[in-house]
């Protein structure tokens, strides 16, 4: 059960439905990989061999400030300790 924000189970499901054998998908933006984690589950589930491709910066919202961003930071780094 990962932390995240990820409620488009669907869109995936039907690509993967769609998506033939060799096809290429590019996740952009992975957070902590939940929704990275649900296509690959699904990819494996599909037996298609499916090149998932992840790309994120990893430099957060620019948005944020350094406070936030902090916190975030400890957050994230205790749950990838814990699991």
């Amino acid at each position: 059960n990962i932390h995240g924000w990820f409620d488009y189970e669907n869109l995936y499901d039907y690509a993967i439905e769609k998506l033939n054998n060799n096809a290429n998908i590019a996740e952009c933006g992975c957070w902590v990989g939940k929704s990275s984690c649900y296509l690959n589950h699904k990819i494996k589930e599909s037996s298609k061999l499916i090149n998932h491709f992840i790309f994120d910066s990893f430099e957060g919202n620019k948005e944020w400030d350094e406070s936030e961003f902090n916190t975030l930071n400890h957050v994230i780094l205790n749950y990838l300790k814990a699991n």
